[in-house]
């Protein structure tokens, strides 16, 4: 694919994809083998969806993994809905990742309110205290960074761009006080795209707090005059 938009829908488990810049791989079904360039675009799902890998994959680095979300995942053991509410992409071999630890692959985050049609926007009940998980790639015979499988509860975000803005297509997420990681759990065979948001304060909260600033700048600066006011300084020429 080098360019355009290629949707694999059905099983063409004999054939290898490669995704070159200015090409994306997208759809539902089952392909061979996937080898994304730098500059190529995988967009797994027609909406979010799931695209299935029968053999090996390979990610290499300054490519794009567009991923959309339109539903929160709370509980880190529950991915029921991978592939139907958020993207996933599932690799029955192996999933190589190459060169990304000195040039990263861009994960273009895009949030939708609503789906059939897509809608970009907040994800229903977003944001929140707390925290999301969301499995977004996974591999039956391990994931490999250059050779040498990941490690299990290990941070990987340094070999990633997470991209907020809408990028490379992709239609962003508005960034609401969250930080966001890139994952292995228990299972290093998957990484989770792991989400800890902070409780934005409602507009009356905010004011409140301008108000009470405000006092206290104004005490603070009563205090200070009434202070200079019972110590004046002396004359010129008076002895000290």
């Amino acid at each position: 694919v080098s360019g355009g938009l290629l949707l694999a829908n059905a099983a063409a488990t004999g054939t290898t994809v490669n995704v070159q810049s200015g090409g994306t791989l997208g759809g539902n079904g089952t392909v061979g083998g996937v080898r994304l360039q730098s500059g190529g675009t995988l967009s797994p799902g027609n909406s979010p969806g799931m695209l299935t890998v029968a053999g090996d994959a390979t990610w290499e680095g300054g490519a794009n993994y567009n991923w959309q979300v339109a539903a929160l995942s709370q509980n880190a053991s529950d991915q029921i809905s991978k592939g139907i509410n958020w993207d996933y992409f599932s690799v029955n071999g192996t999933l190589n990742l190459s060169g990304l630890n000195t040039n990263k692959l861009n994960f273009n985050l895009w949030s939708l309110s609503s789906v059939n049609p897509d809608t970009n926007g907040l994800i229903a009940g977003w944001p929140g205290n707390g925290t999301n998980t969301w499995a977004i790639a996974g591999a039956g015979s391990g994931i490999r960074l250059n050779g040498t499988l990941l490690s299990a509860n290990t941070d990987y975000s340094s070999l990633f761009n997470i991209n907020y803005a809408p990028t490379n297509g992709a239609g962003g997420l508005l960034p609401m006080g969250s930080s966001f990681q890139i994952i292995t759990l228990a299972n290093a065979n998957t990484l989770y795209l792991f989400a800890s948001s902070a409780a934005i304060p409602e507009p009356g909260q905010v004011a409140a707090s301008v108000l009470l600033l405000t006092l206290a700048g104004s005490y603070w600066l009563w205090k200070r005059r009434r202070a200079a006011s019972k110590n004046p300084p002396p004359l010129p020429g008076a002895a000290v």
